[in-house]
């Protein structure tokens, strides 16, 4: 609601209203450009900056860029006249200033989704988050046009400055830092004993058990059919219920594969890379939001359709060949799976290559069974005169408890973990986050982007700079992956949501003052592009926090607790042995504590008589199974980086197809809206094809979830290629307007699906250094797309475009098949070899002794997760024989894996909605939400489906068309920017800058807009501003998507990563679904300017709360949710 993203529907008859210099259509290009800028600017400098300071940025520039703009339309249009010959660049530099802060602003969200939830509940989690953005969206492109009738133009981009005012002022508070971070500490980040528990709404929870019960990568693979049958519904579309219908299917897509996506993501990068990783998404959504725009801008919206149809079932080829997050292999018992996976990202490596990894994945799920078992106040008995048996036996025991339960109670017990401080503390980060992040203004006037553009009167033609709003959210979510390693999230967030709130600020105001006197300007396309800039980072934090500061608590409760699993463990690594006793001495005086002790003491003693003999028996096996060779001994960075940046390749690829299908709407709109034939679109209608598939999406962000937890990460993005490429089928082939509603429809419930595979898997693939590199780069992938859309919207009708994405899904399918499912979801199953070979393969296809510590890690994470999950009752545990020694550790999961099988489905749930309310999960939610709720009022976000609209209304002296492509490009640029810079900046300085800027870019051009006039000439100004505010909004909007898969933990990731993907759509429902609304109500610049107080509020939030995660392991970042939310972490 921050500006680009609430006009994005009616963008072309915004720029024609701000009487912009080129054609509206043009000038929605040029934003598209710019958002795409602000996507390669994510990816360049989320590792440096920081997601909290890369979404205070954008912020603060979305703010600026919508007061200015509504400040132009308050000065120069006049409200009913028709805008005069003489345009200016003003409006148009603003819009694009806009549209580059807003796109690194609504990034930051999507990047945290990735991070703060725990991994049991982070596709719940997110899928939540995601279903709050996108009711948000829906609610901002819905009443856009009402709003701007109430506030007129100048008053409607006030109002998006106002959000990102308040966005930054949320985020300065709220954001932590989480970029370099590992999954771990964001999880124990969030992770604590005392906080007010915050009933939350549990609207995406089926996406949550959909991604924990079949994996992030079979989630994402069944998000793809839904996107296939809504672009083919576009495509055949022949009314306006058909293009509604489409829009549901199409909602319904992006709701189930938004927490799949980035809790891929989180789960497969390491921490050094996870920022890139995340922010790479967003370049490639605005890549295909460039992509939309152009075509949209080129082509008839039909043959877009059809071409897109090919995009998700490429998309779902490519999934197949990726692997199964390691951490959700883990959380299933499947260690040899995890193994495996772990391998395959690691660089094809050998097992032992990925050893520690994945042994640091088992522990961390070792602990977070015992802690959640000791919540529960019910730890299971154990004998203190069994020898310690391994620790993977232990996890196989896990799993078949819980798969003993019923399905009722299994089912009652996931939903009951999403209440547990752990995993409800990162929800009541994120949550507010996703909605402050599409109130930023890009996001809420996305559907409008041409309508809000035209509003402006800006330099260039509206669907231009709707290509120049895609372009600046590519560089934002480019520099987001360059500096959020560096910079961090959280002073990312604080910055860029700062960004965003100025911008909409100075949008608002510029709306105020337009006049139709007044000349076409490139102000509003600078604030557009700067707030679409600063929008784009804001926008993806969040994301990347979903994938970091949520526990790892899946559905599938398990119900271990007894002190015995860290003593089994550590009797294989000798330094840990004596934290037993110390970490017991921790847990508050019970019935079981002094027999607890007095066990660990006796089993420690057991174990130091064995630890010579196992010792050499351990170096004996090395030899003869693995030997000595080079391999063993050196593998360079370069060979273990490789694989995890082919898969977060492959996986992204997602991305591209999402971008498009979320940003189709911009070119039907701009093709059907009011045009002659049986497909037109009344002003209703409009509204409600440009919010209908966000109103769906957060059905599928309920069951994105479920899809990864059920399927596995990568079984789960197998399974979305097919209804990608059914919705661009159904777009390509659309007779009337009901199928072309069907398509959008399927798309939003595939969107919604793809959600928790994407960020999922590439969270547990990483390694902590690059997880948040990693997850950048779907940030640059997202806009990519739309850079992609908005140029095949341009170049190409509609339906050729739909026809050629439809190509997509299939190649994705067949990439994915190569591809290992992640690690740790493997441990989660008890699937300890597949772990194994899944690390060797991620590691550089190492040996198993390369990545024997790393497994022995993820077994004792996995180990630790099962000992924290809380228990109804309790259960014996095995009787521990002496001749369990020398056995292997992975048996500990398998028989964890077969208790969970029997547990009961419905207490399953139950325990996993109760972990949600843990302070683990709910702090990073209370991040995450935050972020992709901010990281869509960054202005570009509200506007991108009325791109064209919006940068018509400002008067550019572009085509409005080709405006929406410069924007595309922007987007993609951002992303390129985020990619680069996340590593050495970090998440959270990119974030507050790239706030910031979006709210400085909203209020430039609420400015622009509040002094623009009907006779006002075409400028460059607002064309330049809406670059700079998609270049920010981009890597905003990437920055939560990178920190989905890291700050929550792996019990609660999947349902806490679907939670906060599911509030992002709803905001963005919301906001799309109004913007029209709200710029007839309080004018062009009053919605910028609305947009600028969003981003300047959350700059503040996320400066308190928005922590770095760049570079940290998911463990640490784990235990640092454990430990509060409003805690700085630099």
């Amino acid at each position: 609601m921050g500006g680009i993203f609430s006009i994005k529907p009616y963008f072309v008859g915004v720029l024609q209203r701000f009487n912009a210099p080129i054609d509206p259509r043009w000038s929605s290009v040029v934003v598209a450009a710019a958002g795409f800028l602000g996507s390669v600017f994510l990816v360049c400098v989320v590792k440096s900056l920081g997601k909290r300071l890369l979404g205070l940025g954008t912020t603060a520039v979305c703010a600026a860029s919508c007061l200015l703009l509504g400040l132009y339309a308050f000065l120069f249009i006049v409200p009913g006249e028709e805008p005069k010959p003489v345009a200016t660049w003003l409006p148009l530099a603003l819009f694009i200033l806009l549209s580059f802060a807003s796109t690194a602003q609504c990034q930051v969200p999507w990047l945290l989704v990735a991070e703060v939830f725990p991994f049991r509940t982070r596709g719940y989690a997110g899928g939540l988050a995601a279903a709050f953005m996108y009711i948000v969206a829906f609610v901002a492109a819905k009443t856009y046009l009402m709003t701007e009738h109430v506030f007129k133009l100048h008053g409607t981009y006030w109002f998006f400055g106002t959000v990102n005012i308040l966005c930054f002022v949320y985020l300065y508070f709220q954001l932590p830092e989480t970029e370099g971070k590992s999954l771990q500490e964001i999880e124990t980040l969030f992770a604590g004993k005392n906080i007010a528990f915050v009933s939350q709404p549990l609207g995406c929870i089926c996406s949550g058990l959909l991604s924990q019960n079949v994996g992030r990568k079979t989630a994402l693979l069944v998000a793809n059919v839904p996107y296939v049958v809504s672009w083919i519904l576009i495509c055949t579309a022949h009314n306006i219920i058909s293009l509604f219908a489409v829009n549901i299917m199409a909602g319904i897509s992006i709701g189930f594969s938004a927490a799949p996506i980035f809790a891929y993501l989180g789960e497969i990068t390491q921490p050094r890379v996870r920022g890139i990783i995340t922010a790479t998404s967003t370049m490639f959504y605005y890549m295909g939001m460039f992509v939309i725009y152009l075509m949209g801008t080129l082509i008839d919206w039909r043959t877009t359709a059809t071409i897109s149809c090919g995009v998700p079932i490429v998309a779902s080829l490519l999934t197949l060949l990726l692997p199964e997050t390691p951490q959700y292999l883990l959380s299933k018992g499947r260690i040899k799976d995890a193994e495996k996976s772990l391998c395959w990202l690691r660089g094809w490596v050998k097992p032992s290559h990925v050893q520690e990894e994945l042994d640091q994945l088992i522990l961390h799920h070792e602990e977070s069974n015992r802690i959640n078992s000791l919540h529960r106040g019910k730890p299971k008995e154990t004998k203190s005169s069994g020898v310690p048996a391994q620790e993977q036996n232990l996890l196989l025991n896990q799993v078949s408890e819980v798969g003993q339960e019923s399905v009722f109670k299994r089912t009652m017990n996931n939903f009951l973990e999403l209440f547990k401080p752990h995993t409800l503390r990162p929800l009541v980060l994120i949550i507010p986050y996703f909605i402050s992040s599409n109130l930023t203004g890009i996001t809420s006037i996305r559907p409008y982007m041409i309508h809000v553009f035209t509003e402006f009167k800006q330099a260039v033609d509206p669907k231009w700079e709707t290509v120049l709003i895609s372009i600046s959210g590519v560089v934002g979510s480019i520099l987001l992956i360059f500096t959020v390693r560096f910079v961090g999230k959280r002073r990312m967030s604080l910055i860029f949501t700062a960004v965003s709130a100025a911008m909409s600020l100075s949008l608002g105001t510029y709306a105020f003052f337009l006049t139709d006197k007044l000349p076409e300007s490139w102000i509003p396309v600078i604030f557009f592009i700067v707030l679409d800039f600063s929008t784009t980072i804001i926008g993806q934090l969040p994301w990347m926090f979903v994938s970091e500061i949520f526990p790892f608590r899946k559905m599938l409760c398990i119900n271990i607790q007894s002190t015995e699993i860290k003593c089994l463990h550590n009797s294989r690594c000798k330094g840990n042995l004596c934290n037993v006793t110390n970490k017991m001495a921790e847990v508050p005086n019970n019935a079981n504590n002094n027999t607890l002790k007095e066990e660990d003491t006796n089993i420690y003693k057991k174990s130091m008589m064995v630890f010579e003999m196992e010792d050499k028996n351990m170096e004996v096996e090395m030899k003869d199974n693995y030997g000595e060779t080079k391999q063993d001994k050196f593998v360079g960075p370069f060979r273990i980086l490789v694989p995890q940046f082919a898969a977060s390749f492959v996986v992204n690829l997602i991305s591209i197809d999402l971008a498009i299908l979320m940003n189709y709407s911009t070119v039907l709109i701009a093709a059907l809206h009011h045009a002659e034939g049986d497909l037109t679109l009344d002003d209703r209608m409009a509204s409600w094809m440009g919010s209908l598939a966000f109103m769906c999406e957060p059905l599928g962000s309920l069951s994105s979830g479920l899809l990864v937890q059920a399927f596995g990460r990568k079984g789960g993005l197998l399974l979305l290629s097919f209804p990608y490429l059914l919705v661009w089928v159904l777009i390509s082939t659309a007779p009337n307007v009901t199928v072309l509603l069907a398509a959008h429809i399927l798309s939003g419930v595939t969107v919604g699906l793809s959600e928790a595979p994407i960020v999922n898997y590439a969270g547990e693939i990483a390694q902590p250094h690059i997880r948040g590199t990693l997850t950048a780069f779907g940030s640059t992938f997202y806009y990519t797309g739309m850079f992609i859309a908005y140029l095949m919207g341009t170049l190409t009708h509609w339906r050729t475009a739909a026809a050629i994405c439809c190509g997509l899904p299939v190649l994705i399918f067949v990439l994915m098949l190569c591809l290992p499912e992640t690690p740790q979801y493997l441990v989660s199953k008890g699937r300890i070899k597949d772990a194994e070979k899944s690390l060797c393969w991620l590691r550089g296809w190492v040996k198993p002794s390369h990545v024997q510590e790393e497994l022995n890690q993820l077994i004792r994470h996995q180990e630790e997760s099962n000992k924290i999950k809380p228990v109804s009752e309790p259960k014996k545990t095995r009787e521990v024989k002496k001749s369990d020694v020398p056995a292997q550790e992975e048996n500990i999961l398998l028989n964890e894996g077969t208790e969970r099988r029997h547990e009961n489905i419905c207490k399953r749930a139950r325990n996993s909605i109760l972990e949600l309310f843990e302070p683990h999960t709910l702090r990073p939610l209370m991040l995450i939400i935050p972020f992709f709720v901010s990281s869509n009022f960054t202005g570009i976000t509200s506007i991108r489906p009325y791109m064209v609209h919006v940068l018509t209304e400002f008067k550019l002296n572009m085509d409005p068309k080709w405006g929406t492509v410069m924007i595309g490009v922007t987007s993609l640029l951002a992303c390129f920017t985020l990619i680069f810079t996340v590593k050495l900046i970090g998440k959270r300085p990119i974030g507050l800058v790239c706030t910031g800027i979006s709210a400085v870019m909203s209020l430039l051009l609420g400015t622009y807009a509040l002094f623009l006039r009907e006779d006002s000439t075409g400028s460059w100004i607002p064309v330049v501003l809406f670059v700079i505010l998609n270049f920010a909004t981009t890597i905003i909007g990437q920055l939560p998507w990178m920190m989905l898969c890291e700050v929550f933990p792996f019990r609660t990731r999947g349902l806490a990563g679907g939670m906060s993907v599911a509030s992002l759509y709803v905001v963005i429902f919301f906001i799309n679904n109004t913007y029209l609304d709200m710029e007839k109500t309080i004018g062009l610049y009053g919605s910028f300017w609305v947009f600028s107080a969003a981003n300047f509020l959350m700059l503040i939030y996320l400066y308190y709360t928005f922590v770095e995660t760049e570079g940290k392991s998911l463990h640490d970042i784990e235990r640092h949710f454990q430990q509060g939310l409003f805690f700085k972490w630099h």
